[in-house]
């Protein structure tokens, strides 16, 4: 927000010259019970260039409103340099025009072949249109069973790779993906956790069950509306060890990684300014050690 000259130097006094009712004048020191906050870099009120931090970070990628996950590349599963790595994109939202053709761009200029699309908004009769117009000729498993509009998708270019759906449920699509041509063979399993502590539990017990019949490489990623760390998490609000307690046990007990990823740290944001504001990490890649 520009500021007027005449406020600025009215925040920026520190005394002012008063005058008694005999006519003598003295130093009264001034302190303001709070301070917006200004930059001295653009003259503006509401930041600080100088100062930023991980949650305005975190408030300029989520501009949009929703989590952006980008760019998650399989790590090298050995034998030498991996020439052709496997990089897919997850994203909140694809029923507005607009969305649709930014999301067709990316995927386009960054030469992506594989995406989950979580909360989407798009009613079963509509999503092959939605289809056509994002990714033409492309596959796709959805969940839509519990939601009146889809909760999680996934797509793919037949071309570049086979996916074969190994299972659903409300939090997840569990499923196989075998590279063309890039000798890619791992699992994929696309998350989209619930909100509540309790309601997770059941996601943690099924990832627990599928693990016992895996032999190979596995990719668990995006939404688990979940926190790992301490770190995850900036709010007045305390940390509890209930919030970290399922998660943490379920990455140690699975021996599960957090792979690279590109972008911001913390992915979703509530938007507020000052002390009400929250930026939470919820988002994130793992995988085991195969």
């Amino acid at each position: 927000m520009d500021a007027p000259p005449s406020i600025l130097g009215y925040l920026m006094l520190e005394s002012s010259a008063v005058n008694d009712p005999f006519g003598r004048q003295f130093q009264q020191d001034i302190e303001f019970e709070w301070k917006p906050a200004f930059c001295a870099m653009c003259f503006k009120l509401g930041h600080d260039c100088a100062k930023a931090t991980h949650e305005e970070k975190a408030d300029r990628v989520l501009h949009e409103g929703g989590h952006r996950g980008e760019g998650q590349k399989l790590p090298d599963t050995g034998g030498g340099e991996t020439t052709c790595p496997m990089t897919w994109i997850i994203w909140r939202g694809i029923n507005k025009r607009c969305k649709q053709k930014e999301r067709k761009q990316y995927l386009k200029e960054n030469h992506i072949k594989i995406a989950g699309i979580l909360e989407n908004r798009v009613k079963e009769n509509k999503a092959p249109l939605i289809d056509n117009k994002i990714v033409p000729g492309w596959e796709r498993i959805s969940y839509n069973r519990e939601t009146r509009n889809g909760r999680i998708w996934v797509v793919w270019d037949a071309k570049a790779y086979n996916i074969h759906h190994l299972a659903s449920t409300s939090q997840f699509i569990h499923c196989m993906v075998t590279g063309r041509q890039n000798g890619i063979d791992c699992i994929l399993t696309v998350v989209y956790g619930f909100n509540k502590v309790e309601e997770r539990k059941t996601l943690w017990d099924q990832l627990k069950a599928i693990a016992s019949i895996i032999n190979k490489l596995w990719l668990i990623s995006r939404d688990f509306n979940a926190i790992l760390h301490p770190s995850d998490r900036l709010s007045r609000t305390t940390i509890s060890l209930v919030e970290l307690k399922d998660f943490s046990e379920c990455c140690n007990t699975l021996l599960l990684n957090e792979i690279s990823w590109k972008g911001e740290y913390y992915t979703w944001t509530n938007k507020h300014r000052g002390n009400d504001r929250v930026c939470i990490r919820i988002d994130r890649a793992i995988a085991n050690d195969e």
